[in-house]
This record gives C-alpha cells, structure tokens and sequence, in this order.
C-alpha cells in the first residue's frame, strides 16, 4: 500500500534471529490485520533466512498488502555482547536500529512476543521533545536499585528518537556499558537501555505494551482498551503450559501449522479483522 504524502513514513521494526521466526510472523499478521493503512515494516534478523520462511514473509505482506522490507544485520558491536541461552544477539538488535535506519528520524520498534489487537497509530504522533525514546513504564524496584536510577520501562515497545539517538551517540554508550558493567544487566538490551536513556524517556500509556501476568488475570474493564498484548514471561502462549486465555489470543492471530504452505504462498489464515477478537476471547472469562 502507498504512503500517504502528508506524513513522513515512521516504520514498525521487528528483529529476530532464526529461531523466532514463526513467532514474529504472528506479531507481524497481529499488526497487520489491526493497522491496515499506510503500514511499512522492517524485520531485520542476525543471518539470512531460509527460503520458507522468506516466502511466508512475502505472502503476508502480500496477503494484507502492505510494505515489507527485510535486511540482515551488519554491525559488529554485536559480537562483543554477552549472550546466554535465553539472550541472544537478536536481543541487542533493536539498540542498533537509529544507525541501521538513518533516513528515518523516528522509528516504532516492537517486540517479537506481543501480539496488536487495536490501531497503534497514535504512536507515530507522541511528541518526543527532547527524549531518546518513549515506553511503557515498569516498577522494578530492585533492577532501579541496582542501575541506581528512579525509573524503569519495559523495552517491548519502544519509541525511538532516531534523530536525536544518533546525535547522543546512544548506540556507542550502551556497547560500553553492556561490556564494563555487565555485572548490573539482568535483562541484558533493557537494563542497559534503561541506565543509559535515564532522564530522556517519555512515558507512555500502558495500554501499548500491556505486559501480561501468567498468574494475575486481566481486569475486564481494562480488557478493551488494551491495544497490544505482551507476553513478557518465561512461559510464552506457544508453551503448552501457558494460560488458556494467553494461547486463544495467540491461537487468534496463529498459523495452522498442519496446512502445508502451497505454491501460490497465500497462508492458510482467514481474512479475520479485529472487531471480532473479543467476543472470541470473552469465552475464556466465563
């Protein structure tokens, strides 16, 4: 679909690596299928993708018609990272993204592990002044007490001030502190982003980064405005384990991975629309 020519483009950016490829296809459909005018994405991953998966990229855009680039990432500041089982490279990735997207002076970035259920376009507008980035605030007081700084914010969703990033030279600043300080990172790219960014966050309504609790049910008085859906546990919807109410809303937007993907790349998945999501879901209340 064509930008409109009133409005500079601001990107969604999703980043990934091999292994959680299946799991940004449904992040991405989620996003589609709830914002389906001028929308433009950027996956970029650590390594290039097999030929599946980038057919199952080309057919989404495809199918909701919107502007899908893909790009493999270049910079080595990467590979001086510590990593861990659950922490890969891919987790630093969305810390490059002002310097991979120059052209770009702002830039949504969005976890692979959510899923959007209402127009997250407001985004696009929040007044970012002087701040490097805008997110959903956190209360964690012992990760406040160990960076010894006065806010949190989950990294999930995140506003960038591409502009204003690359002038502060962000990027440089959080690779040394990841590299000398790696003792205070518990959440490796979110402690760090968090200590560095300190002072130049601007909060924004947790409704876009609603961080969902395995054991704490959702109010359902806060279940309708709640526009993007975060599984930020250990315990993922795709986890047999997890929540009924956490895999029906995956289930939702999923693939059907008994459908082969035939030849002509359209997916199995019906033209669902958002509208439909709660009734869906309020099953799972009662």
């Amino acid at each position: 679909m064509p930008h409109s020519m009133n409005q500079p483009c601001i990107p969604y950016v999703f980043c990934s690596d091999p292994n959680y490829l299946d799991i940004t296809l449904v992040a991405m459909r989620s996003l589609a299928i709830s914002n389906p005018v001028d929308l433009t994405c950027f996956l970029v991953t650590t390594e290039p993708m097999g030929e599946l998966h980038l057919n199952q990229f080309q057919a989404l855009s495809k199918a909701y018609n919107f502007n899908l680039t893909l790009k493999i990432s270049e910079n080595n500041f990467l590979s001086s990272l510590p990593v861990t089982a659950h922490i890969t490279y891919a987790t630093y990735l969305k810390t490059t993204l002002p310097e991979m997207f120059p052209e770009f002076d702002r830039l949504i970035y969005l976890d692979s592990d959510i899923i959007v259920t209402k127009d997250i376009g407001k985004l696009k507008t929040i007044n970012l002044a002087e701040n490097l980035v805008a997110a959903v605030p956190e209360h964690i007081p012992e990760r406040m007490r160990t960076l010894e700084i006065q806010n949190y914010f989950n990294a999930g969703v995140l506003v960038f001030n591409a502009k204003k990033w690359r002038e502060n030279d962000t990027l440089k600043k959080i690779a040394l502190f990841s590299q000398e300080d790696p003792a205070r990172i518990c959440y490796a790219d979110q402690c760090a982003l968090n200590k560095v960014v300190n002072g130049y966050i601007q909060p924004i309504d947790p409704t876009y980064n609603y961080l969902l609790n395995a054991r704490a049910p959702i109010p359902r008085n806060l279940f309708d405005d709640i526009k993007i859906f975060h599984f930020n546990g250990r315990l993922k919807p795709w986890h047999e384990k997890s929540p009924r109410f956490h895999r029906r809303l995956w289930n939702y937007y999923g693939i059907d991975r008994a459908e082969p993907i035939t030849k002509d790349l359209m997916f199995p998945w019906p033209r669902i629309s958002a509208n439909g999501l709660a009734g869906y879901l309020l099953r799972t209340f009662n």
